[in-house]
């Protein structure tokens, strides 16, 4: 299991990027808490994946604190907020969907490449180091 954990967390980082723009796209109130907490999930599954891989029992602190709010008591809450109010319908969207898709996939883009424009930027986040290829390519010696 050692040797594919750096493809599985990869894989959690994936989910959570396609959960987000699935999030972005989402019109519905409950669909958008149950995504919310599916994204969540991936981010426990990456955290302890991670605390695996690097021995920090940080990590799995980190882990659990985020099940229990992001995934359980947050959706919880939001889920009984909708129940009292009796609200079913669609979120009003500001900004129409393909246009806040395709701001979220230039986003995505600009983080990607902006290890290779700016490599001395003291702002870049920093799991971009686990989850990308840019990384390697870009500050190869």
């Amino acid at each position: 299991m050692l040797k594919h954990l750096p493809q599985l967390i990869n894989l959690c980082a994936t989910m959570i990027l396609m959960l987000s723009f699935a999030m972005i796209s989402q019109r519905r109130i409950v669909s958008l808490i149950n995504l919310f907490a599916m994204q969540g999930a991936a981010l426990v599954v990456a955290s302890v994946l991670l605390a695996y891989a690097t021995h920090q029992s940080e990590l799995y602190i980190s882990a659990g604190l985020t099940f229990v709010l992001k995934v359980v008591l947050i959706p919880w809450l939001l889920h009984r907020v909708i129940r009292r109010l009796n609200v079913r319908w669609d979120v009003e969207t500001l900004i129409n969907v393909p246009t806040t898709m395709l701001v979220g996939i230039g986003l995505v883009i600009f983080h990607s490449v902006s290890p290779c424009l700016f490599p001395g930027c003291p702002f870049r986040w920093r799991a971009a180091h686990l989850a990308s290829h840019w990384h390697a390519c870009c500050y190869r010696s």
